[in-house]
C-alpha cells in the first residue's frame, strides 16, 4: 500500500513574502508584485490599472531606495517631504490635467463614443463615459519609484534655480519677448506654481521633473531676450562674448529630459518644446531637432492632435491642449521647410481644432497672443502645402490657387497684426514682424527653385550654347518674380526693425530670414542687377554681421554668405564677358555690317535734307546725348550720358584717353568722313553705357529683363 504524500506545512500569512502580499492581478498572473506606494504596485501603476488587494497590508512601504545624502540645509526639507510618501510618489495634480488619470480621462470617452456610433447606437447623454469610478481613479498615481539618481538630479536642478527676484524677471522677459506667436503654457497658472514652489519647501512640485525642467527651460529662454529690456546707456555686466547667458539653466534642464519618458502630463511636451525654442539660434541642425521631435512625439502619444470634443475635458483644458499641439507642430514644420528637411507628421492625421479665442483663458494671460497663434497656424498650413515638391509639377491653376491663398491670408489679418498699425514699442511688435517675415518666406519657398533654375539655364545658354528657357520655365516665370519681390520686401522690413532698435542676436527667424533674402538676391543678381543691388546686398550682410556677433554658428553663416557673394560676382562677370563677346560678334558679322552701313547712309541723307530745307546746319549741342526715335520699340529703363565725352570708355572698351577711331571691317571704305563724324557721335552716345561699372545696364540691353527676373 502506497504511503500518502506528506503535506507541506502551511506558512503563516504573516511570514509569507510574496503571494499573500501580491495584488489580485499579479497573483492571478503569478507575477512578482512590487508594491511601491499605498494602494498600488509597480506593474499596475505602469499599466494605469486598478491595483486591488485581498487584504490591507500593515507593513510600511520600504523607503531604503529613496534615501540619499543631503546637505544639512536640505535635510529638514527632504525629511518633512518624505514624511508623506503618498504625496512624494504621486505627480501633483493641476488644472491642466497633469494627474495620473489624464490619459484615461481623454482617450476612453472618445473611444467609447465611437464604439457606440459604429454599432449604430445613440450617444449616451447621461454621462461622460469613464471606465473607472472617481474613487478608483484617485488610487491610480501616474508615477514610478524615484531612484536615488533621479532624486539627485532633481536636487541639483532645484539648486540651479535663481533667486526669486531674478526668476520673476526672467519669466517676465520670456513671456513678453520670447513667446512670439506660440503658446508655451498657461502663464497665470505657471506663475502661480512658481510662487508655490518658492514659498513652500514641502511642495510636491519639488519632485516633479516635468515642472522643474519646464521652469529651467523658461529661465534659459528668457535670458536670451534680456538685452531688449536694457535701457539705452545702461551698464551691462554681461561679457560681450557671452553668447548663451542661459546655458547653465539649459544644462540642468536637459539632464531631466530622460525622466519625462514615462510621463503622461502636458509638461512632458512643454518642457522639451521650450528647450527646443531656446536652442534655435545656435543649434538649428543639432539637438534642437531632438527636443522638438520629442515634444512632437509625446504630443501624438497623448493624442493631442485628435479632436477632444466628446470627452470630459473642460473647454479650457481642450483649448490648452489645442494651442500646445499647434505651437509644437507649426514651429517644427516651419523649421523643416526652412532647413529643407522632410515632414515629420502627415497633416491628414490632425483633427484637432485650430486655436480660437477663449475669454476665460485669454483674459488672465500676461501676454495675450491668441490672434498671432491663429494666424501663424493658418500660415503654417499654407506653407506646408507649398513646400511639397509636387508643387513644381502642378498645373498653372494650382500655382495660381497657392498665390491666392497667400494673398487671402494677408488680407484676412486684423489691424492688430498689420505692421503699419503696430507700434515698435508694443510687446507684440516682434511677433507681428515674424508673422510677416514668414509670409514673405512662403513666397520665397514657392519660387526659389525657379529662380535657381532660370539662372542656371541662362548661364548654360550663354556660356555653353545650351538650350534657352523652355516652356516649363516660362510657365513659372511669375513665381521667380514674386520670389525676388518678397526678398526685397524682407530687407525693407529689416531696415524698419533696425530703425526701431528691436534687432537682436538671439532670433533664428531674424537671422535666417535676412540670410535667405540676401541669398535670393545674390543668385538672381548673377543675371540681373538693378541700381539697388549693391545697396541691398551690402545692407543684408551688415545685418547678418550685427546679429552674428561672436556666435560661432552665426559667424560661419556670414562667412558662407560672403563666399556666395564672391561666387555670384564671378559668375556675373563671366556672363557679362560672354554676352559682350557674343554681341560684338553679332555686330561685326557681314550681314549686320551691311545693315549698319545702310542705316548710316540713310541717316546721312536725312541730315542733308534737313540742312537743305532749313538753310542751316543744326547746332550739335541740340542733339547731343540723344538717340534716333525707333517708334518706341526700344525702351531703356535708364538715363543715357549727357555727352559722349562723359563716358569713361569707348565702344571697344578702351579708356577714352588712349582710344582711337578704330572702325570695323569695310566701314571706312563706304562712309565719308562727314558721315562717320556724325554716326560716330550717335554710336558712342548709344553704346557708351555698356562699359560703365554697373553691369545691370548690360543685363537690361541683352534682353534678360524678358526672363522676368527683375521682380514686379
Amino acid at each position: 500500500m502506497a504511503s500518502r504524500p506528506r503535506r507541506q506545512r502551511r506558512v503563516p500569512d504573516s511570514d509569507r513574502k510574496r503571494s499573500a502580499e501580491a495584488c489580485i492581478r499579479c497573483k492571478s498572473r503569478k507575477s512578482k508584485c512590487i508594491r511601491i506606494a499605498p494602494g498600488g504596485c509597480q506593474r499596475c501603476i505602469r499599466g494605469s490599472l486598478v491595483c486591488q488587494y485581498e487584504r490591507i497590508s500593515t507593513g510600511p512601504v520600504e523607503q531604503d531606495s529613496i534615501e540619499v545624502e543631503a546637505s544639512p540645509s536640505q535635510r529638514t526639507t527632504m525629511a518633512t517631504t518624505m514624511a508623506t510618501p503618498a504625496d512624494m510618489y504621486t505627480t501633483p495634480a493641476t488644472s491642466l490635467s497633469t494627474d495620473a488619470c489624464q490619459a484615461e480621462r481623454f482617450m476612453w470617452p472618445g473611444f467609447l463614443a465611437k464604439l457606440r456610433e459604429s454599432f449604430s447606437l445613440d450617444p449616451d447623454p447621461t454621462a461622460q463615459h469613464s471606465v473607472f469610478p472617481q474613487s478608483q481613479q484617485a488610487q491610480m498615481p501616474n508615477a514610478h519609484r524615484l531612484q536615488p539618481a533621479e532624486l539627485q538630479r532633481l536636487k541639483h536642478a532645484v539648486d540651479a534655480f535663481p533667486p526669486r527676484a531674478v526668476a520673476n524677471y526672467l519669466l517676465s522677459v520670456c513671456i513678453e519677448h520670447g513667446t512670439d506667436s506660440f503658446f508655451y503654457f498657461d502663464q497665470a497658472e505657471f506663475l502661480s506654481e512658481i510662487d508655490g514652489f518658492d514659498s513652500d519647501p514641502t511642495s510636491n512640485l519639488r519632485y516633479d521633473a516635468g515642472f522643474i525642467c519646464l521652469a529651467l527651460a523658461t529661465f534659459a529662454l528668457g535670458s536670451q531676450w534680456t538685452t531688449l529690456t536694457r535701457l539705452n546707456g545702461s551698464a551691462s555686466l554681461i561679457h560681450a562674448a557671452s553668447d548663451e547667458p542661459g546655458r547653465a539653466f539649459y544644462e540642468q534642464a536637459r539632464l531631466l529630459v530622460p525622466d519625462l519618458d514615462e510621463s503622461t502630463s502636458l509638461r512632458s511636451v512643454q518642457a522639451p518644446f521650450v528647450l527646443g525654442v531656446y536652442l534655435l539660434p545656435g543649434r538649428a541642425t543639432g539637438s534642437l531637432h531632438m527636443h522638438l521631435g520629442l515634444a512632437l512625439r509625446k504630443a501624438i502619444a497623448l493624442d493631442m492632435h485628435v479632436n477632444a470634443e466628446g470627452t470630459n475635458l473642460s473647454a479650457r483644458e481642450r483649448e490648452v491642449r489645442s494651442r500646445i499641439w499647434w505651437a509644437v507642430f507649426s514651429l517644427e514644420r516651419t523649421l523643416t521647410v526652412k532647413l529643407n528637411r522632410p515632414r515629420s507628421v502627415d497633416p491628414k492625421i490632425i483633427t484637432v481644432e485650430l486655436p480660437r479665442p477663449l475669454q476665460e483663458l485669454d483674459d488672465i494671460q500676461i501676454f495675450d497672443n491668441s490672434l498671432h497663434q491663429t494666424a501663424n497656424v493658418r500660415l503654417t498650413i499654407i506653407l506646408n502645402r507649398l513646400a511639397d515638391t509636387s508643387l513644381w509639377t502642378m498645373d498653372q491653376e494650382d500655382v495660381i490657387q497657392a498665390r491666392l491663398d497667400l494673398k487671402a491670408w494677408k488680407r484676412a489679418l486684423p489691424s492688430a497684426l498689420r505692421m503699419e498699425d503696430v507700434s515698435a514699442a508694443s510687446p507684440s511688435y516682434r511677433a507681428t514682424f515674424h508673422l510677416h517675415l514668414n509670409y514673405y518666406f512662403a513666397w520665397i519657398a514657392m519660387g526659389k527653385y525657379k529662380v535657381v533654375s532660370i539662372v542656371r539655364n541662362r548661364l548654360r545658354h550663354a556660356l555653353g550654347g545650351g538650350p534657352d528657357l523652355d516652356s516649363t520655365e516660362t510657365k513659372f516665370e511669375q513665381l521667380s518674380r514674386s520670389c525676388m519681390k518678397a526678398a526685397r520686401k524682407m530687407l525693407v522690413m529689416f531696415g524698419q526693425i533696425c530703425t526701431s532698435g528691436k534687432l537682436t542676436r538671439s532670433s533664428f527667424t531674424d537671422f535666417q530670414g535676412c540670410s535667405i533674402a540676401t541669398m535670393v538676391l545674390l543668385i538672381a543678381g548673377i543675371v540681373e542687377r538693378d541700381i539697388c543691388y549693391e545697396a541691398n546686398i551690402s545692407f543684408g550682410l551688415q545685418c547678418l554681421r550685427k546679429m552674428a556677433g561672436e556666435h560661432t554658428t552665426a559667424v560661419t553663416g556670414v562667412s558662407f554668405m560672403e563666399a556666395l557673394q564672391a561666387i555670384a560676382d564671378e559668375a556675373s562677370q563671366k556672363l557679362h564677358d560672354a554676352e559682350t563677346r557674343g554681341r560684338q560678334t553679332m555686330l561685326r558679322s557681314p550681314s549686320r555690317m551691311r545693315d549698319f552701313d545702310g542705316w548710316a547712309q540713310w541717316l546721312s541723307r536725312q541730315a542733308s535734307q534737313r540742312d537743305a530745307s532749313n538753310g542751316r546746319r543744326d547746332d550739335p549741342s541740340a542733339t547731343e546725348g540723344t538717340i534716333p526715335d525707333f517708334g518706341g520699340s526700344l525702351a531703356l529703363p535708364f538715363q543715357l550720358p549727357l555727352s559722349a565725352d562723359q563716358a569713361p570708355y569707348t565702344l571697344d572698351g578702351t579708356p577714352r584717353q588712349s582710344a582711337t577711331n578704330t572702325r570695323g571691317d569695310g566701314i571706312s571704305e563706304i562712309l565719308t568722313d562727314a558721315a562717320w563724324t556724325q554716326t560716330d557721335q550717335v554710336d558712342r552716345d548709344l553704346f557708351s553705357f555698356l562699359h560703365v561699372e554697373n553691369e545691370a545696364f548690360l543685363m537690361e540691353l541683352t534682353g534678360l529683363e524678358a526672363l522676368g527676373l527683375s521682380g514686379s
